[in-house]
């Protein structure tokens, strides 16, 4: 019994590590977006043909994952509540 606690216990350290460094990443990602692609006068070559089948792949990006939020933080807006700009 001891021994599984043991294994649970570096489990849900390993876990809150991995946890850490995703979000880590994430803000390292969402500034070079930031930063460099956004940025940017014209977008990189092919960059809306990957985007566009990026999505036909898997449309859901546009609605999950916290897109709507990650949004206004990406091109610099402050306050962007996405619950109210959208269409009645």
């Amino acid at each position: 019994m001891r021994e599984r606690e043991v294994k649970d216990k570096q489990e849900r350290r390993r876990v809150r590590e991995l946890n850490k460094q995703a979000e880590s990443a994430t803000t390292v990602r969402r500034e070079f977006l930031r930063s460099t692609l956004l940025a940017r006068k014209t977008p990189p070559k092919m960059a809306v043909a990957c985007i566009a089948a990026t999505l036909a792949r898997d449309p859901g990006l546009m609605s999950e994952y916290k897109a709507a939020e990650s949004l206004g933080g990406l091109l610099g807006f402050t306050g962007y509540y996405p619950a109210m700009c959208q269409a009645k």
